[in-house]
């Protein structure tokens, strides 16, 4: 009897042993299974992410769809790890002419190799199969950034202050432009004083009826505008010539390109060349009356897409639409309150021209316009002041400069403009 039972015992220590070194196995096995499972997680990711990204390029003609699909089949050959069908599916979620969005995901049941003979003892086959998902996102934005840069050059601008406008926006431009591709920025730089002068763009502005009266000189630069000018997209063709008339004693009276009549320096519009945007600011004048509302006029204009390809320089789509895919900023600084302006008979306009300059800035926010405001050595509580203030988009975008130092403004709406560039 106690040979039979050693024997018995011995075969149930040989079951056990057997079993153990099954489980072993199994266990050494799955830990395969996971090596294979996570190699295969890795590289349907390393597909799905190259295929998101080349969906999503800009730059490519392709459908969207398409092209994920293609660069993941190129990608990821499930045929090495004998795994069934992998299902792939890309999803165009935006796609305008500066912005495309690409979401993608992939699925497939890896088939286990040892993980399997667990369910042998289950009777299921809950470890026949294991699943991998994988998901990404391609997306390619090109950030274009437009800018009109409008400018206070009136006679109290005399003496230093003109100089340190000269300094401070020169060094505004090149700070615009420094690390960022310039095919992706437009800049337009507006002086105003008692006019702006709009010579680059003036024929297309005048009606070919628009005749002077005998004496009176042809050639001019600057236009009269009309009160409907400051709610509409576009400015009339109809408008009149700031002309030289021959009665003396019209107000203001002196040449056309008298800078107290109309501001010698032309606007540079649109533009990517930092240089010569330099070159048109070392040019300023200083004199003639402060018509900021003219000035504003311009600044809100040539971020309108309604001049879409009307403005010149170096972008004929451009101003594009007001939408996520654009930053738009404009900056304005002035040093002293807002004059009505003359009408074509040289009479002082009686139009509250802070009214006009305050519906073009309340316009320019509505469309999602950063508006920056300067007060340039103004009276703290001052109408200028007041109206600046209201103006800026928000009171931390206005600056109240009591000195000399324009620089410190300047460079702190720089550093924001460039803040949003990077966050977008």
């Amino acid at each position: 009897m106690l040979k039979r039972f050693n024997q018995s015992n011995n075969g149930n220590v040989a079951i056990m042993t057997g079993l153990f070194i099954f489980i072993l196995l199994i266990l050494g096995g799955g830990a395969v299974d996971i090596i294979r499972v996570t190699t295969i997680r890795a590289e349907m990711q390393s597909a799905t992410d190259s295929a998101v990204l080349a969906a999503a390029a800009l730059s490519s003609t392709q459908d969207p769809v398409v092209a994920a699909n293609n660069y993941f089949n190129a990608n990821f050959d499930g045929t090495r790890y004998s795994i069934g069908e992998v299902e792939f599916q890309a999803t165009v979620v935006a796609d305008r002419r500066r912005l495309r969005v690409v979401d993608a995901t992939a699925q497939v049941d890896v088939p286990t190799l040892f993980l399997k003979f667990i369910d042998v003892f289950n009777g299921g086959n809950r470890f026949e199969t294991i699943e991998v998902a994988v998901e990404s996102q391609g997306r390619e934005r090109i950030q274009a950034t437009e800018i009109a840069i409008v400018l206070d050059t009136s006679g109290s601008m005399n003496g230093p202050k003109i100089n340190s406008l000269r300094t401070a926006a020169s060094s505004f431009v090149e700070q615009l432009y420094e690390g960022v591709n310039p095919n992706r920025i437009s800049v337009s730089v507006i002086p105003f004083s008692a006019n702006v002068n709009i010579d680059p763009v003036i024929d297309d502005f005048l009606a070919p009826a628009d005749i002077p009266a005998a004496g009176d000189t042809l050639e001019s630069p600057c236009i009269i505008y009309d009160d409907s000018d400051y709610d509409d997209e576009l400015i009339a063709g109809t408008r009149s010539l700031v002309v030289q008339p021959s009665d003396p004693g019209f107000a203001d009276i002196g040449n056309v390109l008298d800078p107290n009549r109309c501001n010698p320096v032309p606007f540079f519009l649109n533009s990517r060349r930092p240089l010569e945007l330099q070159g048109t600011i070392s040019d300023f004048v200083a004199a003639g009356r402060t018509d900021a509302h003219i000035g504003m006029l311009w600044g809100v204009k040539t971020l309108s897409p309604s001049f879409s390809g009307m403005l010149g320089g170096d972008f004929p789509d451009r101003p594009f639409d007001y939408d996520d895919d654009v930053i738009k900023a404009l900056v304005v600084m002035t040093d002293g309150d807002i004059n009505p302006g003359l009408d074509a008979d040289g009479v002082q306009r009686t139009s509250d021209a802070s009214a006009e300059f305050l519906s073009l800035c309340n316009d320019s926010r509505d469309n999602g316009v950063l508006v920056f405001t300067i007060g340039f050595q103004i009276a703290d509580g001052s109408q200028a002041d007041i109206v600046l203030e209201e103006c800026a988009s928000n009171p931390s975008q206005y600056f109240l400069v009591e000195d000399l130092d324009l620089d410190s403004a300047f460079d702190a709406i720089a550093v924001a403009i460039g803040n949003l560039r990077v966050s977008e």
